[in-house]
């Protein structure tokens, strides 16, 4: 392990990513139904629900894994669109070539995203 002075900031940066992933599945079970909850109405708060890309399944796959990655892509894209359709400001974008880990694929997206909901906030 490299000296504390030495540390990259990759490496911190993938680090810290691994520990909010964990705690992210810990709190998961708690939080989702109370954010993704159909009466949950979020009114006029600005929302910007970004989403992956989907990219085309490894060559190896069979012809029903494919099909199951369809509608799998299928729900997730309604279900973003429903998440975003909770405020009346609220949108759904899908980040061409991107992959789950938006944040790290296009970091300008979601930056241009938390700045839109800050100006639409104030």
């Amino acid at each position: 392990m490299p000296s504390p002075d030495k540390v990259s900031e990759a490496w911190i940066a993938k680090s810290m990513d691994a520990v909010a992933f964990a705690l992210s599945w810990q709190v998961l079970p708690k939080n989702a139904p109370i954010v993704s909850s159909t009466t949950r109405n979020y009114a006029d708060i600005p929302l910007v629900v970004l989403s992956a890309d989907t990219s085309p399944p490894p060559p190896e796959w069979s012809d029903e894994q494919v099909a199951e990655l369809a509608v799998f892509d299928a729900l997730r894209y309604a279900g973003h669109r429903e998440f975003a359709a909770m405020s009346t400001r609220g949108v759904q974008r899908t980040v061409p070539g991107s992959t789950h880990d938006i944040h790290q694929t296009h970091p300008e997206v979601v930056i241009a995203a938390i700045r839109e909901v800050l100006r639409q906030s104030r």
